[in-house]
């Protein structure tokens, strides 16, 4: 026999259990015909404010002792739970379901008979840090091996998949292909399913009896159709747990796109922002948002409530004057001149000049419009940012402050960092093991050469050298996570000294950067700036989307 990992969920009931079937919910927007297709991404709705699925705890179960509480805001309202009729079932087709006060859910482990557990044929190419450069891979797959289902997935860093019944011969096509993959072909040793006891709350019941029931995915909303709390946040909408591909389960959160914003825009550019600021951000959420459908569409659901999608935190960050910033942009989108929506992207700081959405991921977006602007009005020149000398003049000018960059406001509009050689080589090390990079280990850096820099000043590719001869190339966006910097838009110059105490010498580098994020598509702090400047939200998208124009969905 061997252990697995299941959650139990205990439930308090104000009467006594009862189970009935395809009960209907009396919430008016998301009523009970939504059950049956809440299961997939696919079914959400086409209209000015569609339904979206977010992922907004991922992985649960994955370690022991986690727990989540799901409570009513409302001390008169329900938790109206929907559960698959037949055990272990995520058919939907025919349901049961009760009405309860509070969930606690919690792991715990279950034996189950070892001959129940099935072998694993899954192949899993590359190891990815952002979803843009997975999506590459996996259109570069689909070229070369159009017979296999390649899709992206999650599991902590991004990859990507494909079943195969032959996964040996795959395996040896893709290493003479030049891919970096593996099989997943362990048997798995856990196999989860959730699992609650009800214990009856009514004093004439005996407090002992319990009701059990097991199935592999609930659905839960409010009776009375407002919002649930799980762990201190309010989330309206429905509320799923269904399990994912890793053994583990999503909980996910389906809503109207409006009502996902209200717990976007806030997270994502600050309440204090000024009226133009807010609506531009509301639009390029909705817009993203949008775009990005596909995202996690193999566990069920669109985006995740992360930096690595947007930030959501459901309704607990709410604001007056952001739901009326929201209000008065409403089913606004950018779209391409196609007609199609847009990857409407941003970041904290650009630096002065926003990069090119293939200086920083590899390939490029479907419309080939996102590309890097200029985002100071006050130039005393038109620099060349891909040459050194010119890039290095850009970020260490004093003058910089006097071309009226619109971000300049920002905290990280420049910033300089010196890292030594040892800790340099500890930190794109610790890159590797997260994410898993087929890089070489490095005990001490001793040289860093730039081989390609785009024109928006974006570093292509980035040589490191080690002590012992080694060397590494890191493209694109890795480099501004392998090295610990705010960005990609930086110089760097090489510091030896030699020590007092060991006469040794001692090798430092010493960054000199701008921006802070990818710096693709919006500057948030430019827009607040360009806000308090009087600019609308129109002309703030115009100036960072040139190629782009305002539309319904």
């Amino acid at each position: 026999m061997n252990r697995f990992i299941f959650l139990s969920i205990l439930f308090t009931l104000s009467l006594s259990p009862s189970i009935v079937s395809n009960a209907k919910t009396q919430n008016p927007t998301l009523n009970a015909s939504s059950l049956s297709t809440s299961s997939s991404a696919k079914s959400i709705s086409r209209s000015d404010n569609p339904l979206i699925r977010i992922g907004i705890i991922q992985h649960l179960g994955r370690n022991y002792g986690e727990s989540l509480q799901i409570k009513v805001q409302d001390p008169k309202d329900k938790i109206q739970i929907t559960f698959p009729e037949k055990p272990c079932s995520i058919n939907m087709s025919q349901t049961q379901t009760e009405e309860l006060d509070l969930l606690n859910i919690k792991v715990v482990s279950f034996p189950i008979p070892f001959d129940e557990i099935a072998e694993t044929r899954k192949i899993k190419v590359g190891s990815f840090t952002t979803y843009e450069d997975a999506y590459y891979a996996e259109q570069v797959l689909k070229d070369y091996f159009p017979e296999q289902n390649w899709q992206v997935y999650y599991p902590r860093p991004w990859e990507v998949w494909t079943l195969s019944e032959k996964p040996h011969e795959l395996m040896r096509t893709l290493t003479r292909k030049g891919f970096h993959a593996s099989w997943i072909k362990e048997k798995p040793l856990s196999k989860r399913t959730l699992s609650w006891q009800s214990y009856s709350s009514i004093p004439s019941a005996d407090p002992k009896s319990e009701y059990q029931f097991n199935r592999s995915k609930v659905i839960l909303q409010s009776k009375l159709g407002k919002s649930l709390i799980i762990d201190s946040k309010t989330y309206p909408g429905i509320i799923e747990i269904t399990p994912d591909s890793f053994g583990t389960f999503s909980v996910i959160n389906e809503l109207p796109i409006e009502n996902y914003l209200r717990g976007v825009v806030p997270l994502e550019i600050g309440a204090d922002s000024p009226r133009a600021a807010l609506e531009t951000q509301a639009i390029l959420a909705r817009t993203y948002a949008l775009a990005n459908l596909n995202r996690y569409l193999p566990e069920g659901y669109n985006l995740c409530s992360t930096q690595k999608c947007q930030v959501y935190g459901g309704l607990s960050v709410t604001n007056k004057r952001i739901d009326n910033a929201i209000d008065a942009t409403t089913g606004i989108v950018l779209k391409d001149k196609t007609g199609s929506v847009v990857q409407a992207l941003y970041s904290s700081t650009d630096g002065g000049y926003t990069a090119n959405f293939d200086d920083i991921w590899f390939g490029f977006n479907n419309s080939k419009s996102l590309m890097g602007v200029s985002t100071c009005s006050k130039l005393p020149k038109e620099f060349d940012l891909s040459i050194e000398e010119q890039v290095y003049e850009f970020l260490t000018s004093e003058d910089a402050k006097k071309w009226n960059c619109f971000d300049v406001v920002s905290p990280h509009f420049r910033w300089t960092k010196e890292i030594d050689s040892r800790e340099l080589a500890r930190l794109i090390n610790e890159a590797k093991n997260n994410w898993k990079f087929n890089w070489v280990d490095l005990d001490q850096v001793t040289a860093l050469n730039i081989s390609k820099r785009s024109k928006t000043g974006r570093i292509i590719e980035l040589i490191v050298q080690g002590s012992r001869g080694e060397s590494l190339i890191i493209p694109k966006d890795k480099i501004r996570a392998a090295l610990g910097l705010k960005s990609t838009f930086f110089v760097v110059d090489k510091l030896e000294t030699i020590s007092d105490k060991t006469n040794n010498t001692e090798i430092k580098f010493s960054f000199r950067g701008s921006g802070y994020g990818h710096g693709v598509g919006l500057s948030q702090f430019g827009a607040r700036n360009l806000a308090n400047q009087g600019k609308n939200a129109k002309e703030i998208i115009k100036i960072y989307f040139p190629n782009y124009e305002l539309a319904k969905i």
